[in-house]
């Protein structure tokens, strides 16, 4: 059998070795492909529940009401400015007692709110926490798919390389096969 092995060895040419080593490079290079390509869809990202994004547009509709009460703060504020000097201190102080009255009834709400409930009390800093958190995690996650995509195209480059340099390995053992028997023919 040893025997059978060494003249195998010795009736195969260059060019069918290099015909052989080309296979397999193509052969790894498929399998290669196809394990990375079969682990990243199965350590793919994970999906943001219902609640949560439902707890995200809660707070972004608080935060766009705040938003428009800065704003009209901001908008009296720019009245007071446009006053002549004698009538600002009346309209200051008229604006103060609003604004005191205002302060009081929302004081008032608070206490109401924490005596009963003082979970409610709490909401709102926790959903700030919730959302800093939900922002970090999807975060991460486009971290991690970018680093998927960029080791895929790596991989896909040693694939092509690893195609190109089979298919130049198998034109070079065709020519010179083709090489060896033209003057096989010609005897």
């Amino acid at each position: 059998m040893l025997s059978d092995i060494q003249s195998w060895f010795k009736r195969v040419s260059a060019m069918e070795w290099l015909s052989i080593v080309a296979g397999t490079i193509t052969a790894l290079t498929v399998l290669a492909t196809l394990l990375v390509n079969w682990s990243s869809q199965t350590n793919g990202p994970t999906l943001v529940n219902q609640y949560d994004v439902e707890r995200y547009v809660r707070v972004q509709e608080k935060i766009s009401v705040l938003e428009k009460d800065v704003a009209s703060l901001r908008n009296q504020l720019q009245a007071l400015s446009n006053v002549p000097d004698e009538n600002k201190i009346a309209i200051q102080l008229k604006g103060m007692d609003t604004a005191l009255t205002d302060l009081k009834a929302r004081h008032a709400k608070l206490e109401d709110a924490i005596l009963t409930n003082p979970a409610k009390a709490i909401e709102v800093p926790l959903l700030r926490k919730d959302l800093d958190n939900l922002k970090d995690s999807q975060q991460q996650n486009l971290l991690a798919l970018q680093q998927g995509v960029d080791r895929i195209y790596d991989l896909n480059k040693w694939l092509l390389g690893a195609m190109a340099v089979s298919i130049i390995t198998l034109a070079i053992s065709n020519v010179l096969s083709g090489r060896k028997k033209k003057p096989a023919d010609g005897i």
